[in-house]
């Protein structure tokens, strides 16, 4: 009698070729076709198909790029690339401190070879802040290693936000970024720029209560607070020595500011601008040469912002026209 192989027996008679009965294969093809489908939709939501600002800018840097902007949302908002003479990339964001925009501009002016000047945004909420907002770290090209929060935090931050893809700073991150949920749609050729998609400004009637200067301040005192200036001001001073080094001209802006906001800052906020002018004056003393406060020249008001801390399109359009001027002197040997 001849032996029969009881595994061969037993797969004739369970009828699975290849291992699955033809119902175990449809369903693997509708799971296959439910992950697609998931995929597509993240991707709908993503910087891939949503690009933001921020990964605009990334892509618009390039060898032609002569002028480099960053700063914190109000630049991000406040200079329009489209309104100079010069190449111009805002590389900005919300939340920006000189901790994270130090590694952010080298790694930007590796895209760009060619630049020649920086603009680098002098406020209080870059000498007071962590970072930037984390989900925007990866669309700028910030490698995980860079952020100045605990490991921990980071840690975290992975398993809250697209899991061992957000870890990925290697990939081409401003094309697949992690799970980010961009909600704007940045206008064509803007470079960086992110403007208010309608026009407001501050004349009416109670709008100052609403979102006037008061508004901002009283919102922005609960975030800077910390002790963070020193470790800004050291990464901001390292920034501006790595440029020298690369005979890259920058230049320290404040964007304007409304009367109401200079008038009801706080004096701790004072002491730490008036702590950091000092340590660029001590190892730049032509400082006053190499930085440009926006707000008293201007003397924008009411009708040039958009709420306590932003310019609208007419506020961008007059400080755009005399920052224009004084980039083309810059530039000019």
């Amino acid at each position: 009698m001849v032996a029969v192989n009881s595994s061969t027996s037993s797969f004739k008679m369970n009828g699975k070729p290849n291992g699955f009965t033809t119902a175990e294969r449809w369903g693997l093809v509708a799971v296959t076709l439910a992950g697609l489908a998931v995929l597509l939709v993240w991707l709908q939501f993503g910087p891939v198909l949503v690009p933001t600002c921020r990964t605009m800018a990334m892509r618009a840097l390039s060898p032609t790029t002569r002028v480099i902007a960053t700063g914190t949302s109000r630049v991000e908002r406040g200079i329009d690339p489209r309104s100079f003479k010069a190449p111009l990339v805002n590389v900005s964001s919300g939340g920006l401190s000189y901790l994270t925009m130090q590694p952010m501009i080298q790694r930007a002016l590796a895209r760009a070879p060619g630049a020649r000047l920086v603009l680098i945004e002098f406020d209080i909420f870059l000498l007071k802040g962590k970072g930037l907002i984390k989900e925007r770290l990866f669309e700028l090209d910030v490698p995980m290693r860079y952020w100045p929060m605990p490991w921990m935090d980071r840690v975290w931050f992975v398993l809250e936000n697209g899991g061992v893809l957000s870890a990925m700073p290697h990939i081409d991150v401003e094309y697949f970024a992690q799970s980010i949920r961009p909600n704007e749609r940045p206008p064509a050729g803007a470079n960086g720029f992110n403007p208010y998609p309608f026009f407001r400004d501050l004349s009416d009637e109670g709008s100052d209560e609403l979102y006037g200067a008061a508004k901002y301040i009283s919102m922005h005192r609960k975030e800077l607070v910390g002790d963070l200036d020193g470790r800004n001001i050291a990464a901001l001073l390292e920034l501006l020595t790595w440029l020298d080094a690369r005979d890259i001209q920058w230049r320290l802006i404040t964007l304007p500011h409304l009367p109401g906001w200079v008038e009801g800052r706080p004096e701790e906020w004072e002491q730490s601008v008036e702590g950091a002018w000092q340590a660029i004056r001590a190892r730049y003393p032509d400082i006053d040469q190499r930085s440009w406060d926006a707000t008293s020249e201007l003397g924008l008001g009411r009708p040039h912002f958009h709420d306590g801390l932003h310019l609208n399109r007419l506020g961008v359009e007059v400080f755009n026209r005399a920052l224009d001027e004084r980039i083309n002197g810059w530039l000019t040997p």
